[in-house]
């Protein structure tokens, strides 16, 4: 690894998981001495490379939005299985509670008008409209956004989706929103600074964005990629890559470019043997923030 950051991140991945999976052949006795003297060695050398690695905003940036079409492909290969609890996407059904709990107590969610940025198969979108929300839901996937429009038609939830990117929605419904979700979506973005400014321009004086994503480092690249995608099994094998995770500062200096302040920073823990999901001070891996447009709320425009 002394040329790893000519590697691509597949490649790390690679070395690591092969010692991981070389450890795991092995007898269970000799399981722990394996993954020490044979991980152990590749994981130090990876701790000296990967936080040096940063990412490449500019890679994929379409013409038109900020998307990347290998991430979209990811997910509308996965659509028709994005309700299914026990599922590719069940670590996001498990993590919804949470998300919706850390939005609640900071907004009362009755009679808000509120746009999920990025919302797939919808289930954020409809845990907010069930607490009583006037939710919009928009996406680049097509076959996510269908399954959310059937789901909530079975439900009987009532939810908008539309098929748009932020940009586009932002140039019609500047100052529209009272509040603006955006979960697990800015890692899979080429240019997740100017997706804040665009979620920004959404929200009226006195506004909120909610915003979930990965740290960046040694300890998120372990949990989240190597144990999440390939010791575990949480998450289907190239969910994410690593160069695109986002450290919080990285983040709170965008919000502020964009005009927003930042409120409140938390973390989300999961315990290695249950798998139960949990808010905590910890946000060296999976975080929650939650920022503000300043300003007095004025009269909100009429509905899109």
């Amino acid at each position: 690894l002394s040329e790893g950051m000519n590697l691509s991140t597949a490649e790390l991945f690679a070395r690591a998981l092969f010692q991981v999976e070389k450890g795991a052949a092995r007898s269970v006795s000799d399981g722990p001495r394996v993954l020490r003297s044979g991980a152990a060695g590749v994981l130090s050398r990876l701790s000296k490379t990967l936080p040096s690695m940063t990412p490449n905003w500019d890679s994929h940036v379409s013409a038109t939005a900020n998307f990347d079409p290998a991430e979209l492909a990811k997910f509308e290969a996965l659509a028709e299985r994005w309700w299914d609890p026990q599922g590719e996407f069940k670590p996001l059904h498990e993590l919804n509670p949470l998300r919706l709990e850390f939005i609640r107590v900071r907004l009362p969610l009755a009679g808000v008008r509120i746009i999920d940025v990025g919302c797939g198969g919808g289930i954020l979108a409809e845990s907010l409209a069930r607490a009583g929300a006037d939710v919009i839901g928009i996406d680049l996937a097509e076959t996510p956004l269908r399954v959310a429009e059937l789901h909530a038609l079975e439900c009987n939830v009532a939810v908008r989706y539309r098929l748009e990117s932020v940009e586009d929605h932002a140039a019609n419904n500047a100052g529209r929103y009272d509040a603006v979700t955006c979960m697990e979506m800015l890692e899979h973005v080429p240019r997740p600074d100017a997706m804040l400014s665009s979620l920004a321009a959404l929200l009226r004086p006195g506004g909120q964005l909610f915003v979930s994503t990965l740290n960046r480092n040694l300890k998120s690249f372990l949990m989240a990629i190597v144990g999440a995608e390939y010791v575990m099994g949480l998450l289907p094998r190239g969910t994410h890559e690593y160069e695109r995770f986002i450290r919080p500062s990285e983040l709170a200096r965008w919000a502020r470019s964009a005009g927003l302040t930042l409120g409140t920073l938390t973390g989300i823990s999961v315990d290695p043997l249950t798998r139960a999901f949990r808010l905590s001070r910890d946000t060296d891996v999976n975080y929650l923030a939650q920022f503000v447009r300043p300003g007095t709320p004025a009269s909100p425009p009429a509905a899109p």
